[in-house]
C-alpha cells in the first residue's frame, strides 16, 4: 500500500509488510418493475394484456417476490402466466388472488408458483415476466 501522505505531491508512504485485503461483492437484489398494456383504448368485450416486466440489477437472486396490482373494476382475469428462466407457466388460479376491489395479488400464501428473478450477469439484469390477460366489461 503506498499513498502520497493525502496529496498528490506528498512523501510517498509505504506500509511493511505488504497487507492484503479482500474486497467482496455486495449481495443483494436490487428489483424493479416496469408495467405496460397491449392497448391504449379499449372497449366493451376487448381482451386486454398487462405485462410486468420484474428487473433484478442485484448480484444475487430476487426470491420470494410478491406482485401486486389495482386492476380496473371492469377488467376480469381469464389467464396469468409467469415468464423466467427460459420457461413459461400459466399459474393456476388457486396461486394468485384478486379481492373486491379488483386488487392482484401473486402468489398468494401457500401458493405452489413462486416468483423468482435471477440475479445479473456479467452487468445484465435478470428477468421475470408476469402477464395478465383478461376482458373489459
Amino acid at each position: 500500500v503506498t499513498g502520497n501522505g493525502g496529496s498528490a505531491t506528498g512523501p510517498v508512504v509505504t506500509v511493511t509488510p505488504n497487507p492484503a485485503a479482500t474486497i467482496t461483492r455486495e449481495t443483494y437484489a436490487d428489483v424493479s418493475i416496469y408495467k405496460q398494456a397491449d392497448k391504449s383504448t379499449v372497449v366493451a368485450g376487448d381482451t386486454l394484456t398487462y405485462t410486468f416486466t420484474l428487473t433484478n440489477s442485484g448480484a444475487v437472486p430476487a426470491t420470494n417476490v410478491v406482485v401486486t396490482d389495482n386492476l380496473p373494476a371492469n377488467f376480469t382475469v381469464t389467464q396469468v402466466s409467469l415468464t423466467s428462466g427460459g420457461a413459461t407457466t400459466v399459474v393456476p388460479s388457486s396461486d394468485y388472488s384478486i379481492d373486491t376491489g379488483n386488487r392482484f395479488t401473486l402468489p398468494t400464501t401457500g401458493a405452489t408458483t413462486s416468483i423468482t428473478i435471477p440475479a445479473a450477469i456479467a452487468g445484465v439484469p435478470g428477468t421475470a415476466i408476469v402477464t395478465i390477460t383478461g376482458t373489459v366489461a
